[in-house]
């Protein structure tokens, strides 16, 4: 997740790099570059959190079953 957020800001400073040195075309494909990175560690982190609510959950119903007994 965090290197896909990283490579999310390095190329967007490349686009913005680009686009002040008047390359256009290049700093447009590096910035839909980087909104795709972007996305990419969005899922992933998504995806992260989702894994420790189950774990958390299980974890709980544990303590509740020793709790009862």
């Amino acid at each position: 997740m965090q290197l896909f957020g990283v490579l999310c800001l390095f190329l967007s400073v490349l686009a913005m790099l680009c686009l002040f040195l008047e390359q256009e075309l290049i700093g447009i494909y590096l910035f839909g570059a980087s909104l795709l990175m972007l996305l990419i560690s969005l899922g992933i982190s998504f995806w992260e959190i989702s894994i420790s609510v189950t774990a958390l959950r299980l974890h709980l119903s544990d303590l509740m079953e020793k709790e009862e007994k």
